[in-house]
């Protein structure tokens, strides 16, 4: 039994190679994703951001706590339910900050396109190496 290379691959499993840039971005806009696949990383994304986010409230926590010891711990209960109530604000705005620049989830509606973009990168290595280039400056649309 001989088994013989299929050039025509699958989201998860590309072809090895490809002669252009064309033909490379014609099998990414094209390929089918299932969705479970998407489910997947639409899940991974959003389980990604929000661990990210709850390392950055640790870092971030001890940082405030050590520069505001005083506000926080110490004076009357008023001033320190100010100082508390300032620090969640602060809080809020660097988590706002965060999600403005990475949002919380992919929406439905663009993983597609997301997860497109995200494999013809990763898989650049099946293209000529002159070609790396090319592909790094497209743009790709997510409408």
């Amino acid at each position: 039994m001989r088994l013989e290379p299929r050039d025509d691959g699958t989201f998860l499993f590309p072809p090895s190679a490809y002669s252009d840039v064309a033909s490379y971005a014609d099998f990414w806009t094209r390929v089918e994703i299932s969705d479970g696949v998407l489910a997947n990383i639409t899940k991974g994304y959003a389980d990604l951001i929000r661990t990210q986010v709850s390392n950055l409230g640790v870092n971030w926590s001890h940082k405030y706590d050590y520069d505001h010891d005083q506000e926080l711990h110490h004076g009357s209960e008023s001033s320190r339910d100010t100082a508390r109530a300032r620090r969640t604000a602060a809080w809020d705005k660097v988590k706002a900050d965060v999600y403005t620049r990475c949002p919380e989830k992919i929406k439905a509606g663009t993983a597609r396109t997301i997860a497109r973009a995200g494999q013809a990168v990763f898989y650049r290595s099946a293209l000529p190496d002159e070609n790396h280039d090319e592909l790094t400056q497209a743009t790709m649309s997510i409408l």
